[in-house]
């Protein structure tokens, strides 16, 4: 459970990153996906880390 969480949050949150990107172009979508992604990482290790452990 210890990389499922951040893995989970990450792919969540860089899915929703991408779809806020994408009204804009498809360039920013992937800046904007991988962004997101990075800060659904640090949700994902912090929930672990509070709740999980």
């Amino acid at each position: 459970m210890q990389r499922l969480m951040p893995l989970m949050t990450s792919t969540l949150v860089g899915w929703v990153g991408w779809w806020l990107g994408d009204f804009i172009g498809f360039t920013t979508a992937i800046f904007v996906s991988f962004a997101a992604s990075i800060i659904g990482w640090y949700i994902g290790v912090r929930i672990n880390r509070e709740f999980l452990e």
